[in-house]
């Protein structure tokens, strides 16, 4: 693919570029930007610079809230939405101990995991479906005993 631009300083000169390229349509995405961020610092100095100075602020302020952390209703509300999100912070501390919280969800990194840590560190008992075998019954028994587990030696 080729590329043809040009860039004009404050002064009025005007710089032709063009790139050729084969990468793909996002390392060509990136080379674009990285060469318009060298460009704008060589040609607008003092823009180039307070691309510096908002870059560090941003760095800072990422860096800030991490320090911090995040609530455990913030994270749950982007995890799993508003609706389940409720759902959980609303059990009180008797449900919390009978009831377990079953995860699952496709295979590879979606958070199952991170989730499970989170939920355990606040005192819920939970469960990764991978981690479990699942039993269903689904027929209906034909000779129903009060108590069958009595029986089975």
């Amino acid at each position: 693919m080729k590329y043809r631009g040009s860039f004009k300083s404050e002064n009025g000169t005007e710089t032709a570029f063009q790139v050729e390229t084969s990468c793909s349509v996002q390392e060509d995405l990136e080379r674009g930007l990285q060469f318009i961020a060298q460009s704008v610092r060589r040609f607008y100095p003092e823009a180039g610079e307070a691309m510096n100075e908002q870059l560090e602020k941003d760095k800072l302020t990422i860096e800030q809230e991490a320090a911090l952390g995040i609530s455990l209703r913030a994270y749950l509300t982007e995890m799993l939405g508003l609706h389940a999100a409720r759902e959980i912070l609303s059990m009180n501390s008797q449900e919390k101990e009978q009831r377990y919280i079953i995860i699952d969800g496709r295979q590879g990194p979606t958070g199952k995991s991170t989730l499970c840590k989170v939920l355990r560190k606040h005192g819920y008992k939970v469960l990764e479906m991978h981690e479990q075998k699942y039993i269903r019954l689904d027929a209906e028994l034909q000779c129903k005993i009060a108590d069958f587990s009595d029986l089975i030696i």
